[in-house]
């Protein structure tokens, strides 16, 4: 299972090579709600999603001994801690893993490299056809650019549906949100098929069903990936064959650092420190 991080590792580690990039250290981590982000000593921070809170479909993955026995690595180079993070097993330390490695991606997510090398984007799914049939995998904000401009909408969740839907009650019962058709994991084998486009949550590198899903879109036009985990090194992703990227990066690390310890509850700690961008690829 820690084939695709090594892959990875390695695409990340020849591009610090070829671009003559000097790698970071690790300055600290974080795990609060639902994240886990990872600070360098350059003032840059990667993020991933740790199956929390509502999300905790996995049952309490929260292991704070666990976290702390990497102390002794602050201060020292972060490739080292994603070596060691590699082998690994477990849906909260893929996690930092790949919160490690999303920090080692954000120099390779600068608007000059980004530019060179792909085709920014509005986030308004500008690419989609009326005819499409959309699958998304992980039900969040991308829904809202997708509803009404396709023929159908499936949305694939591990979540239980009814946390998911809306339920009115009156003279009829009817779900919503109107537009969407739910599905759990199970039905991933018959929906995605099917699909002209298919949007993976950046969830899906952590749980390590990313080439699965993705190997299942056979007829799809436009494969993409969103969301704060998704800041991984898009040249890797691309590889992959994904074609479009929705993701963001962090615009002052240290700002965030500084705020995170005074989270209070009901606050988006998140809320304007992320800078969001889209990319296609040009192949």
């Amino acid at each position: 299972m820690s084939a695709d991080f090594r892959e990875a590792f390695l695409m990340i580690r020849d591009q610090y090579r070829a671009l003559k990039i000097e790698p970071a250290c690790l300055k600290s981590v974080a795990l609060f709600d639902k994240w886990i982000i990872v600070f360098d000593t350059k003032g840059q921070a990667g993020m991933a999603f740790a199956f929390a809170g509502e999300h905790a479909v996995y049952g309490n993955l929260r292991d704070d001994e666990a976290m702390i026995r990497f102390q002794p690595y602050v201060g020292k180079p972060l490739f080292d801690l994603a070596e060691r993070l590699i082998p690994e097993q477990g849906i909260l330390m893929r996690a930092f893993c790949l919160a490690v490695l999303n920090t080692l991606s954000q120099p390779l997510l600068s608007a000059e490299h980004l530019e060179r090398d792909y085709s920014l984007i509005p986030e308004d799914m500008g690419f989609l056809r009326k005819e499409d049939v959309v699958t998304v995998v992980g039900y969040g904000g991308i829904v809202k650019n997708i509803v009404g401009k396709c023929r159908e909408l499936h949305v694939l969740d591990m979540r239980p549906l009814v946390s998911l839907q809306i339920l009115s009650v009156g003279e009829t019962v009817t779900r919503g949100p109107a537009g969407i058709l739910f599905h759990t994991g199970e039905d991933c084998e018959k929906v995605i098929p099917v699909s002209d486009v298919l949007l993976l949550t950046g969830c899906t590198l952590v749980n390590g069903t990313f080439h699965e899903l993705r190997n299942l879109a056979e007829k799809a036009r436009v494969v993409g990936m969103f969301g704060p985990s998704a800041q991984l090194s898009p040249a890797y992703l691309t590889s992959r064959n994904v074609n479009y990227i929705s993701s963001c990066r962090v615009r002052d690390a240290k700002l965030l650092s500084d705020k995170i310890m005074g989270i209070l509850p009901g606050e988006d700690i998140l809320q304007g420190h992320l800078e969001h961008f889209a990319i296609r690829s040009r192949k």
